[in-house]
């Protein structure tokens, strides 16, 4: 699913990703915080590798305004998509369920927080970031 490029990504759009073993984004700006001195490579399915120039947080609302700190994010430049860790998600608490075309994300605290129809086999997901970042 993942891809690179040079093409400027709509920062607002995210993917469920169920083989992405990390949260990414290629957008600096999404950040609102980042620890530039973490360094990490990223393999994609196509074997292709490229690099991780650093780790943070991101902070999104949802439709109902509630506000989600996503952490360790991988900052990858060279990424074209904002991906969002299936796995990442359940390891932090949330119940992720996938069902007939709909997927549905919940939070033990808050209930459900995301429901995303599945659209050309993905599952597309509108975040808006909370922040203004310094690194834009």
């Amino acid at each position: 699913m993942a891809y690179h490029s040079k093409e400027k990504v709509s920062t607002n759009l995210w993917y469920l990703d169920t083989g992405c073993s990390n949260h990414m984004s290629g957008q600096k700006e999404e950040f609102s915080e980042l620890d530039e001195t973490f360094r990490g490579t990223v393999r994609f399915g196509d074997n292709s590798v490229v690099s991780a120039m650093g780790k943070g947080k991101v902070l999104v609302s949802t439709k109902n305004n509630s506000i989600h700190t996503i952490s360790d994010v991988f900052y990858v430049p060279a990424l074209k998509t904002n991906l969002l860790s299936a796995g990442q998600l359940q390891e932090d608490g949330y119940e992720i369920n996938i069902k007939g075309g709909v997927c549905k994300i919940r939070d033990s605290h808050l209930g459900l927080i995301a429901q995303i129809n599945m659209s050309n086999r993905l599952f597309p997901l509108h975040l808006h970031n909370s922040t203004k970042s310094c690194f834009s």
